[in-house]
């Protein structure tokens, strides 16, 4: 199977709460605080707070495109992540 790259190559994304889940698993990962993931990111530590709680409202886009940023990570590979965790609890 092609990987995918690029954010059109995904069929579904899952913005809550799998997205979220992939956030904190590279934050982590990472071994970054929320706070560090913030200020690496250049979003509010309340923003980081709720992307992980999947409860951003607007704006989510750009904001997921500053959190790769601060993660080190690619958008595609966050939304891979997201995509196999959302498979995996569906078996």
């Amino acid at each position: 199977m092609k990987k995918p790259t690029r954010l059109s190559d995904f069929k579904r994304v899952y913005i809550t709460p799998y997205i979220s889940k992939a956030i904190v698993f590279y934050r982590e990962v990472r071994k970054l605080t929320q706070e560090q993931l913030a200020e690496a990111s250049g979003l509010s530590l309340s923003a980081i707070k709720r992307l992980e709680a999947g409860r951003k409202r607007g704006g989510w886009a750009t904001s997921l495109e500053d959190v790769c940023m601060g993660l080190k990570i690619k958008l595609t590979e966050l939304i891979a992540t997201a995509d196999r965790l959302a498979v995996e609890a569906a078996a």
